[in-house]
């Protein structure tokens, strides 16, 4: 026995093992973290898909063409432009917190959102316009006039709405609704009493429409729209 080291044969063997079996362990645990690594990696990835697909088929909305509802249509890309953090891009003049670069991309942002949401007919009269506040007035120029024409034909539309015996009660209600909403867009605003008695004058000429209408102005001295709305619905169901 060498007389420098004292440390018995059976003892460095098991120092020696012990070393080997620590790095045997170690690389097992970096390899098994590795392993869950990738592992969470790819869950966020797909996770992340998933969530975009979500968005994007919640927001998706369907292209104007000139024909459909454009106050409807005009509400909806708002709320996507909105959702999108791009609302401010409607605005006629740049916010003086903005750099004047990053107001020129969210402008060209916006542009691209709302044409993307134009068919090509309603798109060729915007296509040139580069600023969001003026794509929205040439438009609502377009399919929103606030001519007498346009006054007096959505005037026709809701004096000349009568329900149906047969037809859907709540599909009823959201023409109503649909007209009413036009005309505030071109200035012009009824009370809400005013509407409520709109809305009973065009229901059916039926004797359960008729006494549903009787009971509900019974001792009443005004009504509200949203009264008679949810009373209407109420009976249809």
């Amino acid at each position: 026995m060498d007389v420098g080291d004292s440390t018995p044969n059976h003892v460095k063997i098991s120092v020696s093992f012990l070393c080997r079996l620590l790095c045997v362990y170690s690389s097992c645990v970096f390899i098994g973290a590795a392993s869950i690594g990738v592992s969470a990696t790819t869950i966020g990835i797909r996770e992340s898909a998933t969530m975009s697909g979500i968005l994007s088929a919640k927001f998706e909305i369907i292209k104007f063409d000139g024909t459909g509802n454009f106050g409807l249509w005009q509400r909806r890309v708002k709320d996507l432009l909105v959702q999108q953090g791009m609302v401010k891009a409607l605005l006629e003049e740049k916010p003086e917190s903005m750099e004047k670069t990053e107001w020129k991309e969210l402008e060209a942002k916006a542009v691209a959102t709302i044409r993307l949401c134009l068919s090509d007919d309603v798109m060729y009269h915007v296509m040139d316009e580069d600023s969001p506040a003026e794509v929205w007035k040439k438009l609502e120029s377009r399919y929103m006039s606030k001519s007498l024409t346009n006054k007096l034909y959505l005037k026709q539309k809701l004096y000349g709405l009568k329900m149906a015996e047969s037809a859907d009660l709540s599909q009823h209600i959201n023409v109503f609704n649909q007209i009413i909403s036009d005309l505030r867009r071109v200035d012009v605003k009824y009370e809400d009493e005013d509407k409520a008695l709109m809305l009973l004058c065009s229901l059916p000429a039926s004797p359960s429409y008729e006494n549903l209408v009787t009971t509900l102005m019974w001792g009443k001295e005004t009504l509200k729209l949203e009264e008679v709305t949810g009373v209407l619905l109420s009976f249809h169901r």
